[in-house]
């Protein structure tokens, strides 16, 4: 796995914004991609996390790009809710993620969706 990853990193200058009125995206799409990142939006707002769940979802999508491992684990179809209850044991113990994202991370994992990670992170980026 890349040092990279486990060093401090910068999402450039985003303005910080923790939730919006309504709590709704601009925009909305209907692929799966476009819809879980949409909820992920809505649900981020509510919760007051909307920065903090774009800054990891900037690390999970830098993550699948450099860790072969991860992205083969999210590819995996077979992948089923004790493979994911030890994925976020493992995220836990590398950064401190937020209570939205870890949650949203085993709905992806009980929905077998996790294969769409590093899309729904782009598409949550043009979100937020």
């Amino acid at each position: 796995m890349s040092k990279d990853l486990f060093s401090p990193f910068s999402v450039g200058d985003i303005k910080v914004t923790e939730s919006v009125p309504d709590n709704r995206a601009l925009s909305r799409e209907d692929t799966i991609e476009g819809r879980y990142s949409g909820v992920l939006f809505t649900t981020a707002s509510m919760n007051g996390h909307l920065f903090d769940v774009y800054e990891d979802m900037h690390f999970l999508k830098e993550m699948h790009k450099h860790c072969e491992v991860f992205r083969m684990f999210t590819e995996n179809g077979g992948v089923g809710k004790k493979e994911c209850a030890a994925l976020i044991v493992c995220l836990k113990e590398t950064a401190d993620f937020s209570p939205t994202t870890i949650r949203f991370i085993e709905v992806l994992g009980e929905n077998g969706r996790l294969v769409f990670i590093k899309e729904i992170a782009q598409k949550y980026a043009k979100l937020y």
